[in-house]
């Protein structure tokens, strides 16, 4: 998989370019059912799935007070979209400056002139531009005159149950690492580096190790 920090920093045209846009923390199986259909498009077409994201989170920078503990590191990220298939990972840095583009502005020159996609692909709770102002008709409306189609997959659901990162945090915050699991399509992992303790493990006939973690969400307290 080819990573680019930005869509100004595309070295070459990209070939029939099947893209989708979104934060996509943590990778679980709503965005995974997206990620099937782009890989498949691009494939069909003989072209590349493109992935654009956005670094650090667009919360951090319009909602500071609020910000959302992010499930995965971009490192973390960038491994699970390059297994789910995407040829090309593009990060576009998010600052205030960047949070003031005006929608059309950014449909006609970050994805349109830089990008050109064919097909581009979105969740069902896409906004973009200035203030979320840009909407789902927006970008339908548009698309069509600047070449490419667009498509909304619709939300993902396992039972009763809403399959977003919002809910598997919220999950992760109170112990429920199974369930969590369940909606990532996978165990929650936790990346850090090793770091000396105060060695009471040893001393009680438990060896175990400290971890200074990378990520931000981590499970309510407990042994699991």
């Amino acid at each position: 998989m080819e990573f680019v920090r930005g869509t100004g920093r595309l070295s070459r045209p990209l070939k029939r370019p099947v893209l989708t846009i979104g934060n996509f923390d943590g990778v679980h199986l709503g965005h995974r059912a997206i990620l099937e259909i782009v890989v498949d498009r691009a494939r069909s077409l003989g072209g590349e799935a493109i992935l654009l994201t956005f670094e650090p989170h667009p919360r951090k920078i319009v909602q500071p007070d609020r910000p959302p503990s992010l499930l995965a590191t971009l490192e973390q990220k960038a491994e699970l979209l390059d297994a789910a298939g995407i040829d090309v990972l593009i990060v576009e840095s998010f600052d205030l400056e960047f949070a003031q583009t005006p929608p059309e502005v950014f449909v006609n020159e970050y994805i349109q002139r830089r990008i050109a996609p064919t097909e581009v692909y979105v969740g069902y709770d896409f906004h973009f531009g200035r203030d979320r102002e840009g909407s789902m008709r927006l970008l339908a409306e548009t698309g069509p005159r600047l070449g490419f189609s667009v498509t909304v997959i619709p939300e993902i659901t396992m039972g009763e149950r809403d399959v977003n990162s919002t809910r598997i945090r919220d999950l992760l915050g109170t112990g429920q690492v199974k369930e969590a699991a369940e909606l990532l399509g996978r165990p929650f992992s936790v990346r850090g580096s090793i770091v000396e303790g105060m060695k009471r493990g040893r001393g009680m006939g438990f060896p175990t190790a400290n971890l200074l973690p990378d990520n931000e969400m981590l499970p309510h307290a407990g042994v699991y």
